[in-house]
C-alpha cells in the first residue's frame, strides 16, 4: 500500500507538470536527512540533497548541509547551518540562521520560519544575501502514519524575488524512519512558473 501511495503520487505530480501550458516543469528534488537529539535543548543533523531541472534532463545544483540547532522552548528554537552547495558551473558556500516558532493544538500544528542565508560564490567572489520567510499548516491524522501540511515560502532581501507553494504529506513509518512527499508550484519576479515533484527521506537516530 506504501509503495502504491508514491506510485500515484508522482503520477499525479507528473500530469499537473504537463497541464500547465506556458509554464515549465521544473523536476525533481530528492533528499535524504539524518537527525539526532543530543539532550532535551541541542539537536543536529546533515541533509543531502539533488535537485534535477528541465524534466530531469539536467542537474540544477546540489548540497551536503550540517546543521546544530537549540530549543529555547517547546515551541521556539534556533539552528545554524552550512552549505557545500554545486551548481553545474560554480561551487558556493552557504551559512544559514533560522529561526522557527510552532504552535500545537491537538494534531494540527502552524509554524512561522524566518530563515537568513548568506551565499559565497568562489568562482566569482561574490556574495549574496536572502531573506526566506515560510508560513506552514500541518496536521497529525489521528491513528495514521500520514501528517499532510500546506506552506508558503517567500524569499526577499531588497524585493521580492520568488515564492514557493508547498502541498504535501509526511508519512512517519515509525519514531525512526519517515517520507516526505510534495508538490511545489514556484513563482518568479519576471520568469515563468515552474513545478517541481519531491521526495524526501528522514533518519532519527
Amino acid at each position: 500500500m506504501k509503495k502504491v501511495l508514491v506510485v500515484v503520487f508522482f503520477v499525479l505530480a507528473g500530469l499537473v507538470c504537463r497541464a500547465q501550458e506556458g509554464d515549465s516543469c521544473l523536476g525533481m528534488w530528492a533528499d535524504v536527512q539524518v537527525n539526532h537529539s543530543f539532550n532535551e535543548n541541542w539537536y543536529g543533523s546533515v541533509r543531502a540533497e539533488y535537485r534535477g531541472t528541465d524534466n530531469l534532463k539536467s542537474t540544477a545544483f546540489w548540497f551536503i548541509r550540517p546543521i546544530v540547532g537549540y530549543k529555547f522552548t517547546p515551541w521556539l528554537k534556533f539552528d545554524v547551518g552550512y552549505d557545500y552547495f554545486k551548481k553545474p558551473t560554480s561551487l558556493n558556500h552557504r551559512a544559514l540562521f533560522s529561526l522557527t516558532g510552532t504552535l500545537k493544538q491537538g494534531g494540527l500544528s502552524v509554524s512561522v520560519r524566518e530563515r537568513y542565508i548568506y551565499s559565497y560564490n568562489q568562482e566569482a567572489g561574490t556574495s549574496t544575501n536572502v531573506l526566506r520567510s515560510q508560513l506552514k499548516a500541518a496536521y497529525k491524522v489521528p491513528d495514521s502514519m500520514f501528517k499532510p501540511y500546506m506552506a508558503v515560502e517567500l524569499f526577499t532581501w531588497a524585493k521580492w524575488q520568488k515564492t514557493w507553494h508547498f502541498v504535501g504529506t509526511q508519512i512517519d513509518f515509525n519514531s525512526h524512519h519517515g517520507l516526505d512527499l510534495f508538490y511545489v508550484y514556484a513563482t518568479f519576479d519576471g520568469k515563468p512558473a515552474e513545478h517541481v515533484i519531491g521526495i524526501g527521506y528522514n533518519l532519527t537516530l
